[in-house]
């Protein structure tokens, strides 16, 4: 872009960056929330507290497909 529509459009410039920046902000909370969610469950389930079972509906996954995850996951976990 040349300087000077640069400067005439700044202001329409500046709005979409901070529109996309609140964006990606927001979808970054909405992700960490859900692997918060899904850590809770994998926690829940390795102590004992909830079934595998249980967790697994939660999740909306196999049973099987729990198992996979949590042994994948990171933290290591009883199963």
């Amino acid at each position: 872009m040349c300087e000077a529509l640069k400067e005439l459009m700044k202001d329409e410039i500046e709005a979409a960056r901070k529109k996309a920046w609140e964006e990606g902000r927001e979808e970054g909370r909405e992700e960490g929330r859900e692997e918060g969610i899904t850590e809770m469950i994998y926690s829940l389930v390795s102590e004992g507290d909830i079934s595998p079972e249980k967790g697994a509906q939660k999740l909306g996954i196999s049973v099987e497909q729990l198992n996979s995850d949590m042994s994948a996951s990171a933290t290591p976990r009883r199963l």
